[in-house]
């Protein structure tokens, strides 16, 4: 036992503990970068890196916030009135997002992760389309400008009618469906109280060789007077008494 305390004790203090020895000038040339910061850019987290030998900072791509990965398979999402999926750039695999078609209603992507039901009721608008609401007082279309895709909302000053928009006070004919082709409807777009337009029926007219009465038509043509009453297109002979009807409804 003495022994050995003495054969430690004359050991050399150069040749004690060696694997200890840390050389700290071969550590900084095998890692010379310090994590000194982060931050977002366009939903990518970014990694700052500093080279204390040479000071120079270095920006390192981390991953997408939106989809928490830097290249995940196809998943798209609901952002900003636009439809998402994730992407990486070629040369330098760089995380991010890609817009690729439109969104009709806009939800709120916190909204959306708690009630998913609602994004259910999104209305998609590929690139190229539109679509018109319901009362045809805004077109929503989904367009591509300088290579990016974006939403434009137009609204009109009109009437939505049967894929027209008619303007403020104007009127136009329309066909009356289920009844005799020679019937028609005059419909005008008037402004109701509450500041909306709509659509309203002013008259039923008729239609005879493309001309359009609403009272009586004098036809030298065929020589016969057309009466248009509501319910009934009659013709008459010209100094004559027989009648010459037909049934119809409005």
């Amino acid at each position: 036992m003495l022994l050995l305390i003495f054969v430690l004790l004359c050991i050399p203090s150069s040749l004690a503990l060696f694997d200890s020895i840390h050389n700290t000038e071969d550590s900084a040339d095998l890692y010379p970068m310090v994590r000194q910061d982060q931050f977002n850019k366009n939903f990518v987290v970014i990694d700052v890196y500093n080279n204390f030998k040479t000071g120079e900072n270095i920006s390192d791509p981390s991953y997408s916030t939106r989809f928490l990965t830097a290249i995940s398979a196809r998943t798209e999402h609901i952002n900003h009135g636009l439809y998402w999926e994730p992407s990486s750039r070629d040369e330098d695999n760089y995380p991010g997002e890609e817009a690729v078609a439109c969104a009709y209603i806009d939800v709120d992507h916190y909204l959306a992760s708690w009630k998913p039901e609602l994004v259910s009721n999104q209305s998609r608008i590929e690139v190229g389309k539109s679509k018109m609401s319901g009362n045809g007082t805004v077109r929503v279309k989904c367009s591509r400008f300088d290579g990016h895709v974006r939403r434009v909302s137009e609204s009109f000053s009109g009437c939505y009618y049967n894929g027209t928009v008619h303007r403020f006070d104007t009127a136009w004919d329309e066909p009356n469906p289920g009844n005799d082709s020679s019937l028609l409807k005059i419909m005008s777009c008037q402004r109701s109280e509450n500041g909306y337009f709509e659509n309203k029926l002013v008259e039923p007219v008729c239609k005879v060789d493309n001309v359009v009465f609403k009272d009586i038509y004098d036809d030298d043509v065929k020589g016969v007077v057309w009466y248009c009453h509501i319910g009934r297109n009659e013709k008459r002979r010209k100094f004559s008494s027989n009648l010459n009807s037909g049934m119809c409804e409005f």
